[in-house]
């Protein structure tokens, strides 16, 4: 960068209109005011860039641009194209695609000192740009121009192959038509995956009391999270119908063994969850145990209650009693791996060079990029007190939010014009800093084994927590949306502690976590919880079902995305009946079902006015469900950021689902299934997600008395 010669002659920064002198070295034209803010502006500057005549000083003055650019990086290069959108159509899809806030700005007035996360914010706003092109380029005018998007197609139908070309080419597709040979893809290395947390919410299940339920790809303990268990019936018998009766917790029975048989293809799912549940049943502190199960960043505190809960796990590994009849199940899987991993959890310490807090925030942040979905979550919040508290989480990973708050550097950037209200943030912000030496990275993101990558994919902790029930439970206005998330799941592990047996005083409810105690003595609930390590995507399953039935009898079933997304669907039917009683409800819910249906996607559409049409409908639907599903204020669904396959995939996907739920049980005896599209959360990884319950039984029905559900599900899908 170059000083202009004029020493009177100032304008404005580019990218942040801050006064400056500085100017691009290589053309004179555009203006700066540091390096940094240059490097962020250059691939949309380049298009425009030309250069002067340079002499060799000059040219040593310049900044090197020639470094490598990553795919999220050349969201900058929309810029200009975006201002010609603008320019040619300022009433346009465009003209609602960027926040008239920048998160950007906001983030900095607060953490003044962290110029990485501003950075990352900036260019996450550029995503904004991207989106709109795409949504602009819905219609190419006249209506009769499809829109090419080559990636897209590919990931919308796989890639290609003689069986897709006949399908695609065939007569007599239509919206609906079902894509049947599809080969389902194999998850290698699925054992060795470092998944922390689950990256969709789990239905409220209402448990039975003294019955044993299943969960088939539990990745953590979000199968618990808002879960009940009671004593009444879970479903009724045509022949004999059951009364209605009101599900409260109290409705137990002293003493009777409710078991929870987990398995997991994922060998470091299994131990982590372990040390979750060991940690629960040793009555650590709450914090402690979110901390192990959804942060990048621990307190020296909840490193010594995990190390206690490891040594728990292995005690109870070496003691191996198998007097349970859980603990007999004949498993060809050896779960030495499981224990080597835990075994070596217990060796790292404190000092380790993995565990520094700036290393975990860096590890975390290469799979975290600024143009990643999890930032567009931010856009869509509605206080800025959420948008800077939920920027930070996903920048760093940690929850509850624990390093870099400064305070009076802070409050310092404010300026004396500040309100009362951000001024009261900073006081809210510091509520759980700490200082970087009281802190360490997760034991369990940053220090594995060797063959095992840490933290590989891009997660987000929000995605697996049921949101739908914090945001019928909290309001923006009184509690942050971070706060509203801790409190729910304060709540919901305290209840958990009771049923495993902790002594304590905390009474949540069904649909959310409540730090109120009760006056009322309940009976105790006890329950078991068995994990183990299993390949159920690829391997035979008889070894399971030939000893569960007879011995266990399956009250519940959960499956995961990962073994019906991956197994074909008479496979699936093949083992969900092998594992069913009398009286066994089923829960699955799969995430790739959309790409199997003709129509299901908006790419499907090949008239450009169709897609527009589309595109507004669901926005009309999707601004309509908000405020019922979310009271809480804490979204905005009016204009809302989102890519727009998304938005009109929700609008199909209902549309869709039942030709989809049609073929997946056309062979199955069972004319009893409920299924339901989640709702349209904004933290949620996919709002496409579909969920099915059913029993084998055409006599038994899996009603919603087995199942907590809003009463936004109860109006519309059941």
């Amino acid at each position: 960068m170059s000083t202009s010669p004029a020493k009177n002659i100032t304008t404005s920064c580019i990218v942040c209109n801050a006064s400056t002198t500085k100017r691009c070295a290589r053309c004179n034209k555009v203006y700066y005011c540091n390096a940094e803010h240059q490097k962020l502006d250059w691939k949309s500057h380049k298009m425009v860039c030309t250069p002067k005549k340079t002499s060799e000083k000059d040219n040593n003055a310049m900044i090197i641009h020639g470094q490598r650019q990553t795919e999220e990086e050349s969201f900058a290069d929309l810029d200009i194209l975006a201002n010609l959108m603008k320019l040619v159509d300022p009433e346009g899809p465009f003209s609602n695609a960027s926040s008239t806030t920048s998160y950007a700005t906001e983030y900095k007035n607060y953490y003044p000192t962290d110029s990485s996360g501003y950075n990352t914010l900036s260019i996450s706003q550029k995503l904004g740009v991207r989106l709109a092109v795409h949504e602009k380029f819905l219609d190419k005018g006249d209506g009769s121009i499809s829109m090419s998007d080559p990636v897209n197609i590919q990931k919308r139908w796989g890639l290609a192959s003689f069986e897709l070309t006949r399908f695609l080419s065939s007569h007599n597709l239509r919206k609906g038509s079902v894509y049947r040979d599809r080969v389902k893809k194999k998850c290698k290395g699925i054992d060795r995956v470092v998944q922390n947390f689950a990256n969709e919410a789990k239905l409220n299940i209402i448990y039975a009391q003294g019955r044993n339920n299943f969960a088939i790809g539990f990745v953590d303990l979000s199968i618990l999270l808002g879960a009940t268990i009671t004593s009444i019936s879970v479903g009724s018998n045509k022949h004999k119908p059951q009364p209605k009766t009101n599900v409260r917790e109290n409705n137990v029975e002293e003493g009777q063994i409710t078991r929870l048989i987990g398995f997991d293809a994922s060998e470091y799912a299994v131990a982590k969850t372990k040390v979750v549940v060991a940690m629960i049943a040793n009555n650590a502190p709450t914090l402690s145990i979110v901390q192990v199960w959804y942060s990048t960043v621990w307190t020296k505190t909840t490193y010594d209650h995990f190390l206690q809960a490891v040594d728990a796990v292995m005690q109870l590994r070496e003691a191996n009693r198998r007097t349970d009849p859980a603990e007999k199940i004949p498993n060809p899987e050896p779960q030495d791996r499981v224990f080597k991993i835990v075994r070596y959890w217990s060796s790292v310490r404190k000092r380790d060079s993995r565990l520094r807090v700036t290393t975990a925030h860096e590890n975390w942040m290469k799979h975290c990029p600024p143009t990643s979905s999890p930032y567009m979550a931010v856009e869509n919040l509605s206080e800025e007190r959420d948008r800077v508290e939920l920027a930070r989480h996903i920048m760093t990973g940690e929850f509850p939010l624990l390093s870099g708050f400064d305070n009076n550097a802070a409050k310092k950037g404010l300026s004396k014009t500040a309100d009362n209200k951000k001024k009261k943030m900073t006081d809210h912000m510091k509520r759980f800093a700490f200082n970087d030496n009281e802190l360490l990275g997760s034991v369990t993101m940053f220090a594995c084994l060797d063959g095992y990558e840490p933290h590989k994919d891009t997660e987000m902790a929000l995605r697996g927590i049921p949101m739908v029930h914090v945001l019928a439970k909290y309001d923006c206005n009184t509690t942050s949306l971070l706060d509203a998330v801790y409190s729910y799941l304060e709540g919901q592990i305290n209840r958990v502690k009771q049923w495993l047996g902790c002594e304590s005083d905390v009474n949540g409810n069904n649909d959310g976590g409540d730090n109120s105690t009760s006056a009322v003595k309940t009976p105790k609930i006890i329950l078991k919880i068995f994990l183990y390590k299993a390949d159920l995507i690829e391997a035979d399953c008889d070894w399971l079902s030939s000893y569960v039935k007879k011995e266990l009898k399956p009250c519940t079933v959960l499956w995961s995305n990962h073994v019906c997304d991956y197994r074909s669907k008479d496979d699936f039917h093949r083992i969900a009946r092998s594992l069913s009683g009398p009286q066994t409800r089923h829960f699955m819910y799969t995430m790739n079902w959309m790409r199997d249906i003709m129509g299901a996607m908006i790419l499907d559409v090949k008239d450009g006015n169709e897609r527009v049409k589309i595109l507004e409908n669901a926005k009309e639907l999707i601004k309509s469900i908000g405020p019922i599903i979310d009271k809480s204020g804490y979204f905005i669904y009016q204009n809302r950021m989102d890519h727009p396959y998304n938005v009109g995939g929700y609008l199909l996907a209902h549309e869709t689902k039942d030709y989809w739920v049609t073929y997946f049980f056309e062979n199955e005896k069972t004319n009893n299934v409920l299924d339901f599209i989640s709702p349209f959360i904004c933290t949620a990884q996919s709002s496409l997600t579909l969920h099915l319950i059913w029993s084998y039984n055409k006599n038994f029905q899996p009603t919603t008395t087995g199942l907590y559900l809003p009463n936004f599900y109860k109006k519309s899908d059941l």
